[in-house]
């Protein structure tokens, strides 16, 4: 299982290699079916330890921000430096960027993912936030129900979809807040499976 996710992810990195931002975007469209819950929780699998192992070296992990890819200033003669430099002779930067390199990928990997899962079912997901914003269970089964009795069949079908995709990716939580989210959509997929919808 291990080895076919990490086929995905070589896939995307070699498509990266090739052609740049375009291809990956184009091959991602074509595997999107791929990025299943499985792949998901792979990636923050890996993400978690990766982070465990930075902090075993002594180095604190990056955020999560856009940042990451921002470039260095450029160098007196125009060029621009490198991102991180990845030979042995390197110096050591105080945050140990060379070391984070697949952690980076990884998160890239991740937010391009998301969004492109996100993309297909943007109006569900808002449904669902909102759903899960409001502060009592009974409010949320109540919401939930009123949701899908107004949806036809087909879009029933999806939004029930995107609800167990939620409550998959959750399958491994790294925080509090992830344990938080799993319980209340786990509750979604109960209101629903107790009305038989």
């Amino acid at each position: 299982m291990h080895w076919k996710q990490l086929q995905k992810l070589r896939e995307l990195c070699e498509a990266a290699q090739e052609g740049g931002l375009e291809l990956v975007m184009d091959v991602a469209k074509v595997m999107k079916s791929d990025f299943d819950s499985a792949f998901c929780n792979f990636l923050n699998f890996e993400i978690e330890q990766e982070e465990g192992r930075l902090r075993g070296l002594g180095i604190e992990p990056v955020g999560e921000t856009a940042r990451w890819l921002a470039f260095p200033p450029a160098k007196e003669d125009g060029e621009r430096l490198a991102v991180a430099n990845t030979s042995p002779e390197a110096e050591s930067t105080p945050n140990g960027v060379e070391e984070q390199q697949w952690l980076l990928v990884l998160r890239v990997v991740k937010q391009g993912v998301y969004a492109l899962l996100a993309r297909e079912r943007d109006e569900d997901i808002k449904q669902v936030r909102n759903i899960l914003n409001l502060a009592s269970p009974e409010s949320r089964r109540d919401l939930t129900l009123l949701t899908l009795e107004q949806l036809s069949p087909e879009e029933a079908v999806a939004f029930k979809a995107t609800i167990a995709r939620i409550r998959d990716n959750l399958s491994v939580q790294r925080d509090a807040r992830d344990a938080d989210l799993f319980s209340k959509v786990s509750q979604l997929q109960q209101f629903i499976e107790e009305q038989s919808f």
